[in-house]
């Protein structure tokens, strides 16, 4: 293939990514609330996680060197110190404090090293945990617990979730593709409208580092498998509010045949004269099998309109009949009775 060929090829090949990917924020767009929603999400389950290795780090029980927390405290008030003397300019009082720093990381490095508090638990590292606002130091373990979510958008290694839980991470990549893709107007961004205010979550930083993963090879096919796993919550979201809407209207539409109807018998029996329903006026049991009647309109009206409630009102419609029809064998008319 000659040198042109293989560059119209490359271009073709770039406008098709770039089409691609197009289509994908804009169907974002369109579902923004949605996508608002996931993110906000993922961002509680970071900091959840980090509120959970927080709290590990802040409890003696999940030291990894026996008494460490208490030669941090010292450290820290050491470094302090030090930093007083340097601006003073007391080079006596610098000198001490230099030296007892050194002698208490010497300590430091000397102390035994603690059991993990419980089984399952790993060592805290901060290379694992860059996107969380930790401090360094000390060492410690972390319980099992919370997970953290950022390796999901990283590494893209999480074969083992579920759909419903692969649902949030898919959705937090495609909102940052989605916010970075040279949208006009700040208020049309997932998440970049509003200035994050989380204790724990690096956001922007972690983002950028996203980004960047997302330049290597095979990047559109990884952002078309995320959006295809999303695809199938976003049109059951579609679909949740008409289907809604229809139930509502057909609600309205039950109850107010059930009463017309209702009504229409009523009349029936006790103001229009020589109706089918006249006989039922005179009747020993008469107030039994009208109530009979009134209980079976709307049970069949609602059921007939109402496919998930049929089950239920046509049961309740089938015991009314039943008590119909022991009232209509148990019982004569007021006229036959005085024959």
């Amino acid at each position: 293939m000659s040198a042109q060929g293989s560059w119209v090829e490359a271009m073709a090949k770039a406008k098709d990514e770039r089409t691609r990917r197009s289509r994908i924020v804009e169907e974002v767009q369109k579902n923004i609330e949605f996508f608002r929603q996931k993110w906000s999400d993922f961002c509680e389950m970071v900091e959840e996680c980090g509120e959970h290795v927080d709290g590990c780090r802040n409890d003696a029980a999940c030291e990894y060197r026996v008494g460490e927390q208490a030669l941090v405290a010292q450290l820290e008030a050491v470094k302090t110190a030090l930093e007083e003397a340097k601006r003073s300019g007391t080079s006596a009082d610098f000198t001490r404090l230099e030296e007892q720093r050194k002698e208490l990381w010497q300590t430091r490095s000397g102390l035994p090293l603690a059991e993990p508090p419980e089984k399952g638990c790993k060592l805290y590292n901060y290379e694992n945990f860059l996107y969380l606002n930790i401090p360094m130091d000390p060492l410690f373990w972390i319980r099992p617990g919370q997970i953290d979510p950022t390796p999901w958008l990283l590494r893209d290694y999480a074969w083992d979730l579920t759909d419903t839980e692969r649902l949030i991470p898919d959705s937090a990549l495609l909102s940052i593709v989605h916010d970075n893709h040279g949208l006009s107007g700040i208020d049309r961004r997932v998440y970049q409208h509003v200035v994050y205010t989380g204790k724990y979550f690096k956001r922007d930083c972690f983002c950028s580092k996203v980004l960047e993963v997302l330049r290597g090879q095979d990047t559109l096919d990884r952002i078309q498998r995320a959006y295809d796993r999303v695809l199938p919550a976003i049109k059951k979201k579609r679909e949740k509010p008409a289907e809604t809407e229809q139930d509502r209207k057909a609600t309205i539409a039950a109850i107010i045949i059930s009463l017309f109807v209702i009504c229409i018998f009523l009349l029936s029996v006790w103001l229009v004269p020589f109706t089918p329903f006249s006989w039922l006026k005179n009747h020993s049991k008469n107030y039994a099998l009208q109530g009979s009647i009134i209980c079976l309109i709307p049970c069949l009206i609602v059921g007939l309109l109402k496919r998930q409630w049929r089950k239920w009102c046509w049961g309740v419609a089938g015991l009314a009949f039943l008590v119909l029809l022991v009232s209509l064998l148990g019982g004569t008319s007021a006229d036959s009775n005085a024959n």
